[in-house]
C-alpha cells in the first residue's frame, strides 16, 4: 500500500517536466521559423548576388558586375569585400570609357592624316603636269625634273610631319584621358579650368580632335561647367566633318543642359483635342523614345526626364537624362532613361505588358512608371506647358520598396522655381499630391505656354531602396 502511494505522487512532476520539454521545443521551432530561417535565406540571396558579381567581374562584364554588387551593398553594406569590388568594377567602367574615347580620337587623327597626305599628293601631281607642259627644251625639262623631285620631297616631308603631329596629338590625348580618369575622384575646379582653357586654345588652333578630348573631360566631371556643352557640341560637329563615315563614327553630341525654358523651341501649334496630359500614356517607348518626350497629340518637348547637379531644387541645374536602356535589371521591356555612367537618377517604364516581381516584395505593374533619385541628385519629371491658361495637377507617389535600408522619400511640386506643394512618404507608404502641404493649390494653377511644372523626388537620407511609383495627370480647366 505504501509503495503504490509513492509512485502515484511522482506522476504530476513527470507531467510538468514533459510539458516543459514540449514548450521548449515549440519555442525553438518558432525562433527558427521567424528569425533563423529568414536570415539564412537572406544570407543565401546575398551570397548568390555576390558570387554572380564576382563571375561578371572575372568575365570583364563591368556593367553587370556593378548592377549585382550594388544589390549586395543594398542588402548588406558590410558583406565580405562587396564595397571594394564595386569600387573596382566602377573604375574599370571609367577606364573602358576612356579607352573608347582615345580610340575614337586615334581614328580621327589617322583619317585626317590620310586626307592631308592625299591632298598634298594631288598638288604634287598638278605641279608635275604643269612642269611637263612647259618643258619645251632640254633645259626646261631638266628644270621641271628638278622641280618635280623637290615637290615630291616636300610632299613626303609634309605628310610625315602631319602624321607625326597627329600621332603626338593622339598620344597626348590618351595620356590626358588616362590622367583624368585617375584623378577623377579628387578633381578640383582648378583642374577643370585647366582642361577648359586648354580646350579653348586648341579650338583657336582648329585642332578639333584634341579639343574634343579636353572638353569631354570637363563635361564628364561637371556637365554644367561654364559653356562646356556648347563648346563640346561645336567640337563634335567639326570632328564629324573631318571623319569619313566609312572609317569611323562621330562622337554623339551630349544632350544640352540649359535653363529649362530654353531646352527646346516653343511649340508653334497645339491641337485642340489636347486638354489632358497623362505621363504613362504619353511615354514614348523604343524605338520612338525621345527626351524631351512629345505628348499624345504630337506636341514636341512636353515631358522632360531629368536629373540635377545637386540636391538643391534649382531649375538652372536640371539636365536631361542622356542614356536610354531597354533591359533594366536584365529584363527586356523595362525601359529607363538614366545618367550616362550610373543607374540613378532614372525614370523607368514597364513596357512588358505584365506585372514584374522585383526585390524586397516590390511588384512593378504593367505600364507603370517609377523614378529613382541618385545619392546626391534629385530625379525630376518636367512638364513644359504647350498651352496658356489654368491647369489642374493630380497624381500620387508610392515608395516602392521596404528594404532594411529604406528611409522613405520627400516629394515636391514646383512651378519653375516657385514651390506649390510638398510631402513626405515613409518606407512602403504613399500619398496623393493633393494631400501634401499646399496640395489644395494644385486644383487651379495659372500657367503660360513654355513654363514648367516639376515633380521632384528627394532621397531624404540616402537613395537606397528609393524606387518611387508615380501617377501624374495635368488637365486644362479652362
Amino acid at each position: 500500500m505504501s509503495q503504490r502511494h509513492t509512485i502515484s505522487g511522482r506522476r504530476p512532476a513527470l507531467i510538468w517536466l514533459s510539458l516543459l520539454i514540449v514548450l521548449l521545443v515549440a519555442t525553438a521551432l518558432v525562433v527558427t521559423v521567424l528569425f533563423i530561417y529568414p536570415n539564412h535565406q537572406r544570407q543565401q540571396q546575398v551570397e548568390q548576388h555576390y558570387q554572380a558579381g564576382v563571375a561578371f567581374q572575372d568575365a570583364g562584364d563591368w556593367d553587370k558586375a556593378v548592377e549585382v554588387f550594388e544589390k549586395v551593398v543594398v542588402i548588406d553594406a558590410t558583406y565580405k569585400d562587396a564595397r571594394t569590388r564595386l569600387a573596382e568594377v566602377k573604375a574599370k567602367q571609367q577606364e573602358e570609357l576612356a579607352q573608347a574615347q582615345a580610340k575614337a580620337v586615334q581614328a580621327t587623327a589617322t583619317a585626317q592624316a590620310r586626307a592631308e597626305a592625299t591632298s598634298v599628293a594631288a598638288t604634287t601631281e598638278a605641279k608635275v603636269a604643269q612642269a611637263t607642259s612647259v618643258a619645251a627644251t632640254a633645259t626646261a625639262q631638266a628644270e621641271a625634273t628638278a622641280q618635280i623631285q623637290e615637290a615630291k620631297a616636300t610632299t613626303q616631308a609634309q605628310a610625315t610631319q602631319s602624321a607625326q603631329a597627329q600621332t603626338t596629338a593622339t598620344a597626348q590625348a590618351q595620356a590626358n584621358v588616362a590622367a583624368t580618369v585617375a584623378a577623377a575622384p579628387t578633381a578640383t575646379l582648378q583642374v577643370l579650368e585647366a582642361h577648359y582653357q586648354r580646350a579653348l586654345g586648341l579650338i583657336n588652333l582648329q585642332q578639333w580632335a584634341e579639343a574634343q578630348v579636353e572638353l569631354r573631360v570637363v563635361f564628364d566631371t561637371d556637365p554644367n561647367y561654364k559653356d562646356v556643352q556648347s563648346q563640346l557640341a561645336l567640337a563634335n560637329a567639326e570632328v564629324a566633318k573631318l571623319t569619313p563615315t566609312s572609317t569611323s563614327t562621330p562622337l554623339a553630341t551630349p544632350t544640352p543642359i540649359t535653363t529649362p525654358t530654353s531646352l527646346i523651341s516653343t511649340p508653334t501649334a497645339t491641337k485642340e483635342s489636347c486638354r489632358e496630359w497623362n505621363l504613362p500614356s504619353d511615354f514614348q517607348v523604343w524605338p520612338n523614345h525621345e527626351n524631351p518626350n512629345r505628348d499624345s497629340c504630337g506636341n514636341p518637348g512636353v515631358w522632360h526626364f531629368m536629373g540635377s547637379a545637386t540636391l538643391d531644387r534649382n531649375p538652372s541645374t536640371y539636365y536631361l537624362l542622356p542614356r536610354f536602356v531597354t533591359d533594366s535589371y536584365g529584363k527586356v521591356g523595362l525601359l529607363m532613361w538614366r545618367d550616362m555612367n550610373a543607374d540613378f537618377p532614372g525614370v523607368a517604364f514597364n513596357a512588358t505588358g505584365v506585372d514584374i516581381g522585383m526585390t524586397y516584395g516590390m511588384t512593378w505593374s504593367a505600364n507603370a512608371i517609377w523614378i529613382h533619385p541618385g545619392s546626391s541628385k534629385l530625379v525630376i519629371i518636367g512638364w513644359r506647358s504647350p498651352i496658356s491658361g489654368n491647369v489642374k495637377i493630380m497624381g500620387s507617389v508610392l515608395d516602392g520598396q521596404t528594404g532594411d535600408v529604406d528611409d522613405g522619400i520627400n516629394w515636391y511640386i514646383d512651378k519653375g522655381s516657385i514651390a506649390l506643394a510638398a510631402g513626405s512618404v515613409d518606407p512602403g507608404g504613399g500619398q496623393n499630391l493633393q494631400s501634401g502641404l499646399g496640395g489644395s493649390s494644385l486644383t487651379e494653377v495659372a500657367i503660360n505656354q513654355g513654363e514648367f511644372i516639376y515633380l521632384i523626388i528627394h532621397p531624404r537620407g540616402h537613395h537606397y531602396c528609393d524606387p518611387t511609383f508615380i501617377e501624374l495627370t495635368i488637365s486644362k480647366t479652362q
